[in-house]
């Protein structure tokens, strides 16, 4: 799968920080491995999507959650049965790993990577977005996949962007 490199910015930091004060869970660590039963982390409960029997059925999710990571600079890896639902934040770089699933939208400050020769697939349905690099081959066994409903904006909180008193 190629991944589109040459988009224009979109301030993914600036994205970040404007929705990690609405954080639903949060964790500050350093060079980290989450696994499904970590916790606090992955083990509190992010949701488990239902994906679509096929690439173009669509998904679902009951859960979701805004889950923010500061690294501190470093790395988290997300592996071994992570799963969640809604938007997930990385301040830092983000490995994956293992059976990773996540419906929503990905924003990372810096590179995300997805680990070679794993057995179980790791599946996004959303979207990824980065600051930093993300592989343009992602191998056979990572599936990203667009999908709107996953990213759709109604779930996301209200901002006041602006106060005018009449």
């Amino acid at each position: 799968m190629d991944i589109q490199g040459d988009a224009p910015a979109t301030g993914v930091a600036a994205l970040v920080a404007a929705f990690r004060r609405f954080a639903t869970f949060s964790y500050t660590v350093s060079n980290a491995t989450h696994t499904a039963t970590t916790s606090p982390g992955p083990g509190d409960g992010w949701g488990r999507p239902t994906l679509g029997a096929t690439a173009t059925d669509p998904s679902t999710c009951t859960a979701y959650n805004i889950v923010h990571y500061d690294t501190q600079g470093t790395m988290v890896t997300l592996s071994e049965g992570v799963s969640g639902c809604g938007i997930l934040l990385v301040e830092g770089n983000l490995q994956i790993s293992g059976a990773f699933t996540w419906y929503g939208l990905v924003l990372v400050t810096g590179s995300v990577a997805f680990t070679a020769g794993e057995i179980e697939a790791k599946q996004i349905r959303g979207a990824v977005l980065a600051a930093g690099t993300i592989p343009n081959s992602i191998g056979l066994n990572a599936h990203l996949i667009y999908c709107s409903s996953a990213v759709d904006t109604r779930n996301l909180p209200l901002r006041t962007l602006h106060w005018r008193e009449l």
